[in-house]
């Protein structure tokens, strides 16, 4: 009987930790530091900025995202998700009344007052602000744990990896190309030091030319880019001949200069998400170009 007794308290035992791992707090911290605590995994998931939406849709969270921002247009199942807002500002109500239990925002790109007001409404929310492709890997990680794809958002994260050093050890190595990324052109905009932007560029065996300013996105003039005389300036595609144009025009009589002109998608550069690794792999191919032509006249190219 005592026998009895004691086999049945072990096999009471044996399932309290299971019982207990069932239903423990899904826990992890965002990139602001903060831990986010949920009592199950979040199935109602809101999206505030392009490269959170690619990042949700890679761990395989898509089927659970019920809106999304203006600008998220990658993948294609992302575009014809309902919209609570863009650059103007987030319709708040609407994000309320879809009662998501988990909203992904990017910390330098959406307005602190509307996160807030959003955490108010008793609304949990993720923000995201990655300047590395690891932060971007971690975040992967993080948002797989508090959505129930953390298998796959891990298998995604690790692959994410592999691939981007396995450039590094290719481009790392060459010598040295100085970069000037244009975002913008009047007024003259470009990323600094803390930008995703900036440890791209060091990736590929570059140096960002502004990598001293701590502002996100400052405003510079042409005569400080002209003076640090950048070998490459990198823009969006369609600004290229453009841009060759003026920036000869306004460095004539300045024998050092010598800017290549290249156009790279922005959106594979300055999104922090899955696709950053593309990016690179273009960023780096085009410093290397550059480096072959011993960066010896503007290109147009």
């Amino acid at each position: 009987m005592l026998a009895l007794v004691f086999a049945l308290v072990l096999a009471l035992f044996a399932t309290v930790p299971l019982s207990a791992t069932a239903g423990a707090p899904i826990k992890a911290k965002d990139d602001s530091g903060r831990l986010l605590t949920l009592g199950k995994p979040a199935t109602r998931l809101i999206s505030l900025a392009p490269n959170t939406t690619e990042l949700l849709f890679a761990i395989g969270a898509g089927a659970d995202i019920v809106a999304v921002t203006d600008l998220s247009d990658y993948p294609a199942a992302a575009i014809g998700l309902p919209s609570v807002g863009g650059l103007a500002g987030l319709d708040l109500e609407r994000i309320i009344s879809l009662h998501p239990d988990l909203v992904v925002a990017w910390t330098s790109g959406n307005s602190r007052k509307e996160l807030n007001l959003i955490e108010n409404a008793g609304i949990p929310v993720f923000e995201s602000d990655p300047n590395s492709v690891a932060g971007i890997a971690q975040t992967m990680q993080r948002l797989g744990r508090l959505t129930g794809h953390e298998a796959a958002a891990d298998q995604k994260a690790q692959s994410l990896l592999a691939a981007y050093r396995a450039q590094t050890d290719v481009f790392a190595v060459k010598p040295t190309v100085s970069v000037f990324y244009e975002v913008w052109d009047e007024p003259l905009i470009t990323l600094g030091g803390t930008h995703l932007m900036t440890s791209l560029i060091n990736h590929c065996g570059g140096k960002n030319i502004f990598a001293e300013v701590t502002a996100l996105a400052p405003s510079v003039s042409a005569e400080a880019v002209i003076a640090r005389h950048p070998d490459v300036i990198v823009t969006d595609p369609g600004e290229v001949s453009h841009l060759a144009k003026l920036w000869q025009q306004r460095a004539q009589g300045d024998p050092a200069w010598h800017a290549h002109i290249v156009g790279i998608d922005p959106d594979l550069l300055t999104r922090a998400g899955p696709r950053i690794v593309d990016g690179a792999k273009a960023l780096c191919n085009a410093l290397d170009a550059a480096r072959a032509s011993s960066l010896s006249a503007p290109a147009t190219d």
